[in-house]
């Protein structure tokens, strides 16, 4: 049996089966706060990526290396486990952000599954997916965390509004530490090949306005407890469609929002007992290619992804990778543009249309 296709396989039965599962003293950092806001619309007319900020993502880098120390989360606690949190299937408390960013251009519509390195630099990007049905509370992986601020590795966290709630506290320490680019992966899980385009714009507008009310808290808590905030940016600029499904309709309400949709082209774990070995780290490496997305969890679903990243990153440094932030990586080449979203191939996903409620949230 060929293992690469055996390994996709059960990466693939997996997705298909549990989708749903769903005092201190910083030194100063340039503020961040118009990163996520774009300001040369003749760059969007033209279809151009949203600039870099001014102070450039080596700047975060830099913050997060000279400040680490203080701003390393603590270790895994009681309300860190599954279900250990009750279920609020309430929406936010606010239900739209007062910041609201431009639409993007047409051109600019569609799901980013990799980019192409302008000069084939091995870099690509760690994503990790957080997030929760309307229907219960799911983890967070604090070692994934810390060992990225351990290991100075930047990722970028798709998080879901409900999650993003029921780890309000875990989220706000996060959103200080500027190695980490959140965004935003729906409310709570919404399938956006079947919903309703209210549906979708709820989905999306609700992670975007409990984003904002935990960024305000934690600005306020940086001021009570005198750390820097590191100019946490307004609101995500990134979106991630739950089990990858979209359709003509949320691929245009996500561009007319002003967010960029982002996939993926590696699915990293397979949902058993493999993701833990050796074997399946070398297996995704594989398939790693310059500018490439990896797709991880960090909310304890499935089980063995810290130590599959682990295995993974050491596969991927010992073969002169780097790893960049989606953003950054946007800006160094072109990205390879889908309209069809999916785990491993076209139309892998659909039958997750019939499973887990009408609107994909367990409802």
């Amino acid at each position: 049996m060929n293992t690469n296709k055996h390994m996709q396989a059960v990466t693939l039965s997996w997705l298909l089966g549990t989708a749903a599962f769903a005092g201190m003293s910083l030194a100063p950092f340039p503020s961040l706060a118009e990163e996520t806001v774009p300001s040369q619309a003749a760059e969007q007319a033209q279809g151009a990526e949203v600039p870099l900020p001014a102070e450039g993502y080596a700047a975060r880098l830099e913050y997060h290396k000279a400040n680490k120390a203080d701003l390393r989360l603590a270790p895994i606690q009681a309300n860190d486990r599954r279900k250990a949190v009750p279920n609020d299937p309430r929406p936010p408390a606010v239900l739209e952000p007062s910041v609201m960013l431009p639409a993007l251009p047409a051109g600019m519509e569609g799901t980013v599954r990799r980019v192409e390195v302008a000069n084939g630099e091995k870099v690509c990007a760690l994503t990790f997916d957080l997030c929760e049905l309307a229907t219960v509370t799911t983890g967070f992986d604090a070692d994934i965390v810390t060992w990225l601020q351990d290991k100075d590795i930047p990722a970028t966290l798709f998080m879901g509004g409900k999650w993003m709630r029921t780890h309000a506290k875990r989220v706000r320490a996060i959103m200080r530490d500027p190695l980490f680019e959140i965004a935003n992966h729906a409310w709570a899980h919404g399938n956006f090949g079947i919903m309703t385009p209210e549906r979708m714009r709820e989905e999306i507008l609700y992670a975007q306005a409990q984003y904002e009310l935990l960024r305000k808290e934690a600005i306020e808590e940086a001021g009570r407890i005198g750390v820097y905030d590191a100019g946490i940016p307004p609101v995500p600029r990134f979106f991630r469609f739950p089990y990858g499904r979209c359709c003509d309709a949320s691929l245009k309400m996500v561009n007319d929002l002003g967010m960029r949709a982002i996939q993926w082209d590696v699915v990293a774990e397979n949902g058993g007992r493999g993701n833990a070995s050796l074997a399946q780290g070398r297996e995704v490496a594989d398939r790693v290619k310059p500018g490439s997305i990896l797709l991880f969890h960090a909310n304890l679903v499935p089980n063995g992804t810290f130590q599959l990243l682990r295995y993974v990153v050491r596969e991927l440094e010992q073969r002169g990778y780097r790893f960049v932030f989606v953003g950054e990586l946007l800006q160094m080449g072109k990205p390879v543009v889908s309209r069809d979203g999916y785990f491993l191939r076209p139309g892998d996903n659909r039958a997750l249309d019939a499973r887990y409620g009408i609107d994909g949230t367990g409802r």
